[in-house]
C-alpha cells in the first residue's frame, strides 16, 4: 500500500483567478487516474488548415471535483516525487483521448509535452511513450515530442532522448524556444524537426519592430537547420499577420479557438478564421506590395533626377547636387556615390533632420572608402541597374534603414553608382 499523501499548502497560484490554494490530494488524482485531456489546435494559414493538437492535462481532485491547473498539478506532484508516475499518466491519458477523438478520422498531428526534468533522472530512454503508443495503435509518425530543452541539465541524456525517439518515427520540438535560457548550441546539436517560439515573443502589432526583428531571426534558424516553425501566443489577426509576414510555419494561439475537449469545436472555429485571415491577409499584402511600388519608384524618381544632373556637372559639384537630392525627401537619410570599382568618391551627405543615434560607433563613412563588398554595390555589377537592400541598422546613423543604388554616368560618361540610405519603410517592407 502506497503512503497517502495529504494535500499541502504550496505557493500556488490559479493563473485564471489569482487566487492561492492548496495543492491537490496527489495519490488519489493517480490511483483514480483523474486527469482530463483538452486540445489545442495548430494551424497552417498559407495552407488554411488545422495541422495537429497539442494535448494538454488538467487535473481533476476526487475530492472536490475541481479543475487543477497544471503548473499547480506538476508543482504538487514535484514536491511529492511523483512527477514521473504523472508524466506518465498525462500521456496515457493524451493518447487515449486523441485516439478516440481524431486518430481514426483526421491525419491530425498529435503534439505531446515530455516534461524535460525527468531526463536528469532517468539518464537514459526508457521506451514507455513507444510502448503506450503501441497500446493505442498509433503510428509514431504522427506525434511529435515537444520539449522544452532549458530545463534539461544533461545535455548527454538529452540528446540520446531524441535519438532514440526519432529512429523510432516521432518527431521532436524544442518547445518554448527563446523563454528562459534556451541554448543556441543544443538546437544545433539536435537539429529538432520544429521550432516553437515561447509565446511572449508573438508581435502584437507592426510596431513591436524589434521584436519582429528578433522573431524573423529565429525563424531564419529554424529554416536554416531544416526545421520547421511555431509562433505560439496569436491571440490577434494582427498577430497572426505578422507571423505570416515572418514566415512561420505553423500558429498556434487564442485567436484560433481556445482548448476544449471538443473535435468538432476545434474545426468549426479554425475553419472559419482561416478562411476569414485567408481573404484579409491577402488583401492585406497587396495593399502593401502596392505602398511599396508607390515608395519606391517616388524614390527612384528623385535619384533619377538627379543622377541627369550628376551626367551635367563635374565632380566638385556632385556632393551640393546630392544635398538637394536629401532635402527634397523626407524619406533620404544618406547618400553617397561610388566610382565602378566601389570606392567612394564624395562624402556621405546625411540629413540634418533629428534622430540620428549619436556614437562614436555611428560615422558616415568618408571619400575614399572602400564599398567594393557591400551588397548594393555588388548586385549592381549584374545586369541589374536598381538595388533595394533589405533592412538593416545603418553605421552612418544608426537607424534603420534600406540601401536603394542606381547605376549612373558622370560628367565624362564615366560608369558611377548613386546610393541613398533611405527610412526603410517597416509596413511595405514585411516579408
Amino acid at each position: 500500500m502506497r503512503e497517502t499523501l495529504a494535500p499541502v499548502q504550496l505557493p500556488s497560484t490559479d493563473e485564471t483567478t489569482g487566487e492561492t490554494f492548496l495543492g491537490p490530494d496527489m495519490e488519489a488524482i493517480l490511483s483514480e487516474q483523474s486527469i482530463a485531456t483538452v486540445f489545442h489546435p495548430i494551424v497552417s494559414m498559407g495552407e488554411q488548415k488545422i495541422v495537429g493538437v497539442e494535448a494538454l492535462s488538467r487535473g481533476i481532485d476526487p475530492s472536490t471535483g475541481n479543475i487543477v491547473p497544471p503548473t499547480v498539478l506538476f508543482e504538487t506532484a514535484r514536491h511529492h516525487g511523483r512527477v514521473l508516475d504523472l508524466d506518465r499518466l498525462c500521456r496515457k491519458k493524451s493518447l487515449s483521448a486523441f485516439d478516440k477523438r481524431f486518430a481514426r478520422t483526421s491525419r491530425y498531428m498529435l503534439w505531446l509535452n515530455f516534461d524535460p526534468g525527468l531526463l536528469d533522472v532517468t539518464r537514459t530512454p526508457t521506451g514507455m511513450l513507444r510502448r503506450q503508443a503501441a497500446e493505442f495503435d498509433l503510428d509514431p509518425r504522427r506525434i511529435v515530442i515537444e520539449i522544452v530543452e532549458s530545463q534539461v541539465e544533461d545535455s548527454r541524456a538529452l540528446e540520446e532522448f531524441v535519438k532514440t525517439y526519432r529512429r523510432a518515427g516521432f518527431l521532436i520540438a524544442i518547445d518554448d524556444w527563446g523563454e528562459a535560457y534556451s541554448n543556441m548550441d543544443r538546437i544545433y546539436r539536435l537539429r529538432p524537426d520544429i521550432i516553437k517560439i515561447h509565446h511572449s515573443l508573438a508581435c502584437k502589432s507592426d510596431s513591436d519592430v524589434r521584436k519582429r526583428e528578433l522573431v524573423g531571426a529565429m525563424l531564419s534558424l529554424a529554416r536554416s537547420i531544416g526545421a520547421l516553425s511555431v509562433v505560439e501566443g496569436v491571440e490577434t489577426r494582427d498577430a497572426a499577420f505578422i507571423a505570416r509576414d515572418l514566415g512561420a510555419s505553423f500558429m498556434q494561439g487564442f485567436y484560433f479557438c481556445k482548448p476544449t475537449g471538443s473535435r468538432s469545436v476545434i474545426e468549426k472555429e479554425c475553419s472559419e478564421k482561416l478562411r476569414v485571415l485567408s481573404e484579409e491577409y491577402k488583401c492585406r499584402r497587396l495593399r502593401m506590395f502596392e505602398s511599396r511600388r508607390r515608395y519606391f519608384e517616388k524614390l527612384d524618381s528623385v535619384m533619377e533626377k538627379t543622377a541627369e544632373r550628376l551626367y551635367r556637372l563635374g565632380p566638385s559639384q556632385f556632393e551640393p547636387a546630392l544635398e538637394e537630392m536629401i532635402g527634397k525627401s523626407r524619406e533620404l537619410e544618406c547618400a553617397y556615390i561610388l566610382d565602378a570599382e566601389g570606392i567612394q568618391v564624395t562624402k556621405a551627405v546625411c540629413s540634418p533632420r533629428p534622430g540620428r543615434r549619436e556614437s562614436v560607433l555611428f560615422h558616415p563613412p568618408g571619400k575614399g572608402a572602400d564599398r567594393s563588398t557591400e551588397n548594393f554595390f555588388l548586385h549592381l555589377r549584374t545586369r541589374d541597374s536598381l538595388f533595394v537592400s533589405t533592412p538593416y541598422t545603418s553605421l552612418s546613423t544608426g537607424r534603420r534603414c534600406v540601401t536603394m543604388s542606381k547605376r549612373i554616368a558622370g560628367g565624362d560618361g564615366a560608369p558611377m553608382i548613386l546610393c541613398a540610405d533611405c527610412d526603410c519603410h517597416e509596413q511595405s517592407l514585411a516579408q
